[in-house]
């Protein structure tokens, strides 16, 4: 399994569970719209992520949870690769 591969399957899942919670609340059209598109993107491979996106294409070996300097939680991957699901701009993905 990729890199790619493991962080797609873990949006994937986040967003179908976002998605089912805005249809049991009753959520705007609009708002429930948004994120059919997100989860469409997300089966078809589409992942928008910055920094450095060649870092997707190593193989997955293991995961560590961890927290930076101002309480966010990020993904160490393979002891090397520094994931950040909710970084201020979008997804990141850098050298650690």
């Amino acid at each position: 399994m990729k890199v790619r591969d493991y962080i797609l399957e873990g949006s994937t899942k986040s967003a179908e569970e976002r998605l089912a919670k805005l249809q049991e609340m009753g959520a705007p059209a609009v708002m429930i719209d948004g994120q059919k598109n997100i989860v469409d993107e997300l089966h078809s491979g589409n992942l928008k992520i910055g920094g450095d996106v060649e870092l997707l294409d190593e193989e997955y070996i293991s995961r560590e949870f961890k927290k930076g300097n101002g309480g966010k939680v990020y993904i160490q991957i393979n002891g090397t690769i520094n994931f950040f699901p909710n970084a201020k701009y979008g997804m990141y993905i850098k050298r650690a």
